[in-house]
């Protein structure tokens, strides 16, 4: 009968994955700081709720493919989708506050438009993850602030 694996070499499996699993977690963060690039590059929105829709039915295929539940497929996407989310945001604020003028990308009534640092300040405390907000700074117009 075969001997059971011992609690010591178990953890050092899983230690072994785990650095696996963080060096692959990095690797995707730097390929999403390149996507942040690119879409500011295109001037695109940094999120994309449609792309992560995408992302979350890929990983409920991926963890059904070796029987983890659609629970644990959802956290999974949950966790590393946070963590790309703001690193795309992260790179948005900071190109956006090097630039001259401090200001912010929004989009008003499919027009993209440049507004005062004060607005994008007030749209980052106030109006983050809302969606479709609408929020008036100085022209008269109502925005459509940034949610993709």
């Amino acid at each position: 009968m075969p001997e059971e694996p011992e609690t010591d070499e178990l953890r050092m499996q899983i230690e072994s994955i785990d650095e696996e699993i963080i060096d692959l977690i990095a690797t995707r963060m730097e390929i999403a700081d390149e996507l942040a690039k690119a879409k500011r590059r295109s001037s695109e929105g940094y999120w994309n709720e449609e792309k992560e829709r995408e992302v979350i039915s890929r990983y409920h295929e991926l963890c059904e493919e070796v029987s983890l539940s659609e629970d644990e497929a959802r956290q999974i996407a949950e966790v590393i989708l946070h963590i790309s989310k703001e690193r795309q945001k992260h790179y948005f604020e900071r190109s956006c506050s090097l630039r001259r003028g401090r200001c912010a990308s929004a989009r008003v009534y499919g027009e993209p438009q440049r507004l005062q640092y004060h607005a994008y300040e007030a749209w980052d405390d106030g109006f983050r993850g809302i969606g479709q907000q609408h929020h008036a700074h100085g022209h008269g117009k109502p925005c459509v602030l940034p949610n993709a």
